[in-house]
């Protein structure tokens, strides 16, 4: 037996000697994906594939140097639902958020019995292990982005997956409920069962020009802001927090650490991200 001889009498028992290299590559590639390509791949699928078939009808973004996936922690892809149909009922050890490219008011995703609509420019949030499945009740597809921290809960080998005992759950619970009871004022005889519970953000620009219009409660022009997510070490919260810095400097005299209004609170969002402006 030569050294050849082995390596492959090896393999053919799930074995490897530390000395058979072969060509493995883990190295996360930079990648740009089009997303002239993805929509069109999303719409082919749409006229091929049912989701009884797939289950979740979506467009995996691959990184060319992993064998599978888009990082070594975090998943994206690109997800389409059909007039009248529905994505069954599940629940996962993975988190999701879903930012919603192109919504319609009868299109819904239901989160542990609680209906949050998908309109154009939204972010839902799916906590691990919470049932959930989409319906679109519109004359329209409905495509968002699907982001989940699955590979990473895969690497530890914790990824589960449980389907509902029927297609889509029963609606429990009335609209924003999360939202409404899990906020910054929030009634203490209310717990969630979830660290971070279902949440839907509106988009952020037109919620705040029509809460307060063109200019602010002190009487300034609305200046342009992005938003920042952190996580509040302070104190404690079912969420962390949603915070609007300035992205300019504020004018002399003023306050720069003033929120964006005079009786704004932080609104809150069930996920973080460690970031820049």
């Amino acid at each position: 037996m030569d050294r050849q001889e082995l390596n492959r009498w090896l393999a053919e028992r799930n074995l490897k000697g530390h000395w058979d290299h072969q060509p493995w590559s883990q190295v996360v590639r930079s990648h740009l994906w089009k997303w002239s390509d993805i929509y069109e791949g999303l719409n082919w699928s749409g006229k091929l594939i049912t989701t009884d078939e797939a289950g979740r009808r979506t467009i995996q973004l691959r990184n060319p140097g992993l064998p599978a996936g888009m990082t070594n922690t975090i998943h994206f892809s690109v997800q389409l639902v059909n007039p009248g149909e529905i994505a069954a009922a599940h629940r996962h050890t993975a988190g999701a958020i879903r930012f919603i490219l192109k919504g319609n008011p009868q299109a819904y995703t239901v989160v542990e019995g609680e209906r949050l609509p998908m309109s154009e420019g939204d972010l839902l949030t799916t906590p691990n292990w919470t049932w959930h499945d989409h319906f679109n009740g519109g004359d329209e597809p409905v495509v968002w982005l699907d982001g989940l921290d699955i590979r990473l809960v895969g690497t530890f080998g914790a990824m589960i997956q449980e389907n509902f005992k029927k297609s889509q759950q029963p609606i429990e619970k009335p609209e924003s409920y999360s939202s409404k009871v899990f906020g910054q004022a929030r009634p203490t005889w209310i717990k969630s069962e979830f660290v971070a519970p279902p949440y839907r953000s509106l988009p952020l620009d037109g919620d705040l020009r029509k809460s307060h219009g063109a200019e602010g409660t002190r009487g300034r022009s609305l200046r342009r802001r992005f938003p920042r997510i952190c996580q509040p070490f302070d104190r404690r919260s079912d969420a962390p927090d949603f915070f609007l810095p300035n992205s300019i400097a504020p004018p002399a005299g003023e306050d720069p650490f003033a929120p964006p209004y005079q009786h704004d609170a932080p609104q809150t969002a069930p996920w973080s991200y460690a970031g820049d402006d």
